[in-house]
């Protein structure tokens, strides 16, 4: 790993870097104000020579050099976690078994078997990697269920739908259930071993129109949120979300007819949902709820956002776009802080309120999951610092949606939900 150091593309942030020992307030003498008595040595009747004048140009220097070396301190302890260690943008890892994935085929390697899946056409891991899903046309249209040892759990047959369906999906939860879609809008939920437990349509109804309708959920599918991103109303684009409480039970949760939604996210345990909308000539909105429909807040930002975190508690919430990231209080919307990022784009950022602070991920992403030249980023709120870390290598992910910080301890913190792992120690 490399550490950005104090020059251009170290990530700049609003808040003032604290230095160990800042010194004096800037001044109209200037930020090193020289005073006779910094040179005892020196009598009155020398200070206009040269060997003076060398001493006026060579302190600031001096005390240039010292700040420097004070603000690239190592604030940033970084260690691959060694189950991921090493692992190609292909390789992922699962419970006790690793997966490779090469174009259309998938390969698992376990101390068991080691075999090959072809024909691809969807792929899902569980957030916890104890469980990987695939759609694959080998043999017509399967489905395949696979554990964290790298066993077949089971294989069922997709007849009623179509190979060629570009709005085919896959999601599996932590328990082994999974969920198809097919048709824009239908979804089937299924048992680990593939009985079918019920199936349920989302569609709008709108009779010009919507795309794709997608699923969010917490790891273990207690919580499911089933939304329609865009939906047509004549000339407007609106959305809808709803909690699903099971088969043909509804928690509705938004509802616009000229606000599409950008982004959807969950905290891990379920319990707070936040997401972010849109509306063309309009700040972006970001609404907070509870998993039984309460709006908590409604504010907008002027920023174009990327997306959203919210603790676990359901307090604070924060947002961001490719180059900046705010953190809100909900319950009186102040905000307790900002930061603008310049190393690519900000692709997940979380606020950790017991050790207040940001942590972050940014890169440049591609259209093929992979995002090159990553770099790690915290920042302290009550310290007004930051520190940044560039990441060696290509990150790839499933789903950017499964791209986490937990956090493990004091200042101690795991990135997950890519090909390869992060241990992270904050020193603040």
């Amino acid at each position: 790993m490399r550490t950005a150091r104090n020059k251009a593309v170290f990530p700049q942030c609003e808040t003032a870097i604290t230095l160990s020992n800042p010194g004096q307030p800037f001044t109209d003498k200037g930020l090193f104000p020289v005073k006779p008595e910094l040179f005892p040595f020196i009598g009155n009747n020398v200070r206009g020579s040269f060997f003076y004048m060398l001493m006026l140009i060579l302190l600031p220097a001096a005390l240039l050099l010292s700040s420097a070396g004070e603000l690239t301190a190592q604030q940033i302890q970084v260690q691959e976690i060694e189950a991921t260690a090493g692992h190609s943008p292909e390789m992922y890892s699962l419970d006790a078994a690793r997966v490779r994935v090469e174009g259309e085929a998938l390969v698992i390697e376990s101390e068991q078997e080691s075999f090959q899946i072809d024909l691809i056409r969807q792929l899902s891991f569980s957030r916890e990697r104890n469980f990987v899903a695939a759609m694959n046309l080998e043999m017509g249209l399967q489905h395949l269920l696979i554990d964290g040892l790298g066993r077949r759990v089971g294989t069922i047959e997709l007849d009623h739908f179509d190979p060629d369906d570009q709005t085919l999906g896959l999601s599996v939860f932590s328990d082994g259930r999974f969920v198809t879609r097919d048709n824009v809008a239908n979804f089937n939920f299924y048992n680990p071993e593939g009985t079918l437990r019920y199936s349920i349509s989302n569609s709008s109804g709108s009779p010009d129109g919507e795309v794709a309708s997608r699923i969010l959920s917490d790891p273990s599918g207690n919580v499911i949120l089933l939304y329609n991103p865009r939906i047509t109303y004549g000339e407007d684009e609106g959305s809808r979300a709803r909690i699903l409480e099971g088969e043909g039970a509804w928690i509705e949760l938004y509802q616009s007819l000229d606000r599409s939604i950008k982004y959807a996210g969950m905290t891990g345990n379920g319990s707070f949902i936040v997401l972010v909308s849109q509306k063309e000539g309009t700040d972006d909105e970001v609404a907070v709820f509870d998993r039984f429909g309460n709006e908590l807040i409604t504010f907008t930002s002027e920023e174009d956002l990327k997306g959203a975190s919210l603790t676990e508690e359901g307090r604070i919430v924060t947002i961001f776009s490719a180059g900046r990231i705010q953190v809100y209080r909900i319950t009186d919307q102040e905000r307790l802080g900002s930061t603008s990022i310049r190393a690519g784009e900000i692709l997940h950022a979380a606020y950790h309120e017991e050790d207040q602070q940001i942590l972050a991920l940014s890169g440049n992403l591609s259209n093929d999951h992979r995002i090159s030249s990553p770099y790690l980023h915290a920042i302290h709120l009550a310290e007004r610092s930051l520190d940044s870390t560039e990441l060696e290598g290509i990150l790839t992910f499933p789903d950017l949606s499964h791209i986490q910080f937990d956090r493990v301890g004091p200042n101690r913190f795991r990135l997950m939900g890519m090909n390869r792992g992060f241990e992270i120690e904050t020193r603040f």
